[in-house]
């Protein structure tokens, strides 16, 4: 009778470890299978952001045209700091960069002053800080037209910086 008790616990024992076992490889395959998963979102997600990145830099190329002169440039600069000097700034007073050139670059522009241009851009036609520097003295009846150009501007400013950096 010991002996048979004795057999009966060396099986359950020996079931419990196959149990474990099964279990064990069971976990192990849910890991390597979720795992797998990770790994194909990732490249998908990749991918899509590849693609994305390459369709930006393709539509900024056929969209920006490198046609300004450091004259052009430093007068745009220049009248868009007098509005600073203004009371009352109307739409029509803004100093809009052109949609072929929003950054007003020059042929001869190499990466690190394209990079400056960006960047001054980005602060100057940011919404919020233009809406902060400007934002009191904007003609009430044209606010949302000039913000709506704002943020416009901004956007094709952000689009570029993505190309070029």
């Amino acid at each position: 009778r010991a002996a048979r008790e004795a057999e009966d616990r060396k099986l359950r024992e020996l079931e419990a470890r196959r149990a474990k076992t099964k279990k064990a490889q069971k976990e192990m395959m849910e890991q390597l299978r979720r795992k797998q998963e990770e790994e194909i979102a990732h490249r998908e997600h990749q991918q899509r952001k590849a693609s994305a990145e390459a369709k930006i830099r393709q539509k900024a190329a056929s969209i920006t045209l490198a046609t300004a002169t450091d004259a052009i440039y430093e007068s745009h600069v220049a009248a868009y700091e007098r509005l600073r000097s203004m009371d009352t700034i109307a739409e029509s007073d803004v100093p809009w960069p052109i949609p072929s050139n929003v950054l007003l670059l020059t042929p001869r522009d190499d990466a690190g002053a394209r990079k400056k241009k960006i960047v001054r851009a980005i602060s100057r036609w940011h919404p919020d800080k233009f809406n902060a520097a400007f934002g009191a003295k904007l003609v009430e009846t044209e606010r949302d037209a000039i913000m709506a150009r704002v943020r416009s501007v901004s956007d094709a400013v952000i689009e570029l910086r993505q190309v070029f950096n």
